[in-house]
C-alpha cells in the first residue's frame, strides 16, 4: 500500500472554516442537522457560527432541535435551508442513510431536497472526491485515516504504536531504578487505546519489563499485538546503543512491509522514524503528520 493520507485536527478545523464560507455563499441556514458520532463535531461548530438550532439526524422528526442549554422542544426553525452535515464522506453510506431518515431519496446527496418547509442541503467537511455531496470544505483522497478515528479505523491493524505516551501516559521518571520503574509502569493510566489489535508495538522499554508490559496490555485486550523491546541490559546501555532515539524505531517500522502508519508520542522521534522508514508517521500530542 502506498503512503496513506492522514487528516489532522487542523485539517478538520480548516475544512470546517471553508465549509462555513461555502454555506454563506449559497444558502441561508435556519438549522444544522448532524450525522453522529464525529459529524456532530462539525454540526455543533456550524450551528454555533450561524447561531441556529442544532439537531441529530437519528432523532430528527422536525421537532427535536437544540439551542443553547438543555434540549429544547420548542425551538423549531422556520422555513429555509437545513444543512445536513457529516465530518467526512467517502462512499457516502452514512450520508445516504441520513438522507433516507430525513425523507429524501437515495440519490439526493448531490443536490438539496425538500422536507416539509425546509430545503435540506447534504454537506461534509472533508470528502474523498469532489462529486460527493452538495457542499464540502476539503478533499482528502483515499486511502485515508483521521486523527479522530484512527483508533477505530480499518487501518489500526496496519498501525505500529509506541507504548509510553501513546497507549499509556509517559512514566514520571526514567528506568535507571528498575524496581521502582517496574512498579510505576504497572499502574500507568491509558491514553489512546485502539479497538483492534495494532500491527505491532515498538517501544524503548527494556526487555526485562516485558511481563509487566504484557500484563498491562492484557488489561485492555491489546496483548496479542507483537511487541518489540530493547534488548539492552540497562537504561544506560540503551542510551548509548539506541542514540539518537527514533532511528531504531524507524528501522523496525521499515522492516514491517504490511505496516503503513506509526503513531509516536515524541515529535523529534517521529521525524527520525519517518526519515528512516519513509512511511507515514503521526504524533498525536503535536497533531503532526509526516508523509
Amino acid at each position: 500500500m502506498r503512503n496513506i493520507n492522514f487528516g489532522t485536527w487542523d485539517l478538520l478545523r480548516r475544512a470546517t472554516d471553508q465549509l462555513a464560507s461555502e454555506i454563506r455563499l449559497s444558502f441561508d441556514p435556519v438549522g444544522i442537522v448532524g450525522v453522529p458520532r464525529s459529524g456532530m463535531m462539525v454540526a455543533a461548530n456550524l450551528a454555533t457560527r450561524f447561531n441556529v438550532p442544532l439537531a441529530v439526524v437519528d432523532d430528527f422528526d422536525g421537532q427535536n432541535f437544540m439551542s443553547s442549554g438543555p434540549r429544547c422542544k420548542g425551538n423549531v426553525p422556520g422555513a429555509g435551508d437545513l444543512i445536513l452535515v457529516d465530518d467526512t464522506v467517502h462512499r457516502g453510506d452514512a450520508m445516504f442513510q441520513a438522507v433516507r431518515e430525513m425523507g429524501g431519496s437515495a440519490g439526493s446527496i448531490l443536490r438539496p431536497f425538500k422536507v416539509d418547509t425546509w430545503k435540506v442541503v447534504p454537506a461534509a467537511a472533508i470528502v474523498s472526491g469532489k462529486q460527493s455531496v452538495c457542499l464540502h470544505g476539503a478533499v482528502l483522497p483515499s486511502p485515508r485515516v483521521f486523527a479522530w478515528n484512527w483508533l477505530n479505523s480499518w487501518l489500526s491493524e496496519k498501525t505500529v504504536v509506541d507504548f509510553d505516551g501513546v497507549l499509556c501516559k509517559d512514566p514520571d521518571f526514567f528506568d535507571d531504578d528498575p524496581e521502582a520503574y517496574e512498579d510505576h509502569i504497572a499502574g500507568l493510566p491509558p491514553l489512546w487505546l485502539p479497538t483492534k489489535q495494532p500491527h505491532a508495538i515498538v517501544t524503548h522499554r527494556l526487555e526485562r519489563f516485558r511481563e509487566t508490559s504484557y500484563k498491562w496490555l492484557k488489561n485492555f485486550n491489546l496483548h496479542n499485538a507483537p511487541m518489540t523491546m530493547r534488548s539492552d541490559g540497562t537504561a544506560a546501555e540503551r542510551r548509548v546503543s539506541c542514540s539518537p532515539y527514533g532511528v531504531w524505531k524507524g528501522q523496525c517500522f521499515k522492516s514491517l512491509p504490511d505496516a503503513v502508519l506509526f503513531v509516536e508520542s515524541d515529535a523529534l522521534q517521529a521525524r527520525r522514524i519517518f526519515k528512516v522508514a519513509g512511511k507515514t508517521v503521526y504524533c498525536p500530542s503535536e497533531d503532526l503528520v509526516l508523509s
